[in-house]
Order: C-alpha cells, then structure tokens, then sequence
C-alpha cells in the first residue's frame, strides 16, 4: 500500500545522502543513491565505524553498520525533510565529538 510514495522515501535519502557528502570526515556519492538506504563511509582518521555509531546512538540517531567503515541509514514512511534534517545536525555533532 506505500508504493505510491516511495519516490518520497527516495527524496528524502538523497537529501540526506547530500547533507553527509558536505560532513568532513564522512564520504558518500549523493548522485549514487538511487533507493531509500544510504551507505556511506568514515574516514579512517575518525577510527572505525563503531565509534561514530557509539556517537550517533548517544544523539538519538539509529543506524546500523554493514562493514569496519561504513554505516546505513535509510528513510521511510515516519521520516520528514525537517527528521532528515535533524539528523544530520545531529550527525554532524557527533562527527566533531570524534574529532
């Protein structure tokens, strides 16, 4: 029944696929994201994933982690451009935690 509007779960990842490309420390090709997951990559600097997605659980923000230096994140139905947007706020403050 949510078929319709998948096309805005796929906005939404590209949205924030584009604000993690503009987090230094984070790497992610925002042309490339084509579904509503978003893979992206921790510069090694910032150690393994596993500290960032310790930093992002302590901000409220859940993610799972497919690999030493990456970690997805995927909208859906519950989650607005303004959740999107919040998110990466609070991304970007746990990058600079690490930093």
């Amino acid at each position: 029944t949510m078929i319709e509007r998948l096309a805005e779960d796929h906005a939404r990842a590209r949205q924030l696929a584009a604000g993690l490309a503009n987090i230094d420390g984070l790497g992610v090709d925002p042309d490339a994201i084509q579904t509503n997951i978003i893979i992206f990559e921790v510069d090694p600097s910032f150690g393994p994933a596993a500290g960032l997605i310790g930093a992002l659980a302590r901000e409220g923000v859940k993610v799972s982690s497919p690999g030493k230096q990456s970690i997805r994140m995927v909208t859906h139905r519950h989650i607005s451009s303004a959740d999107v947007e919040e998110a990466l706020a609070r991304t970007s403050k746990a990058v600079k935690e690490l930093g």
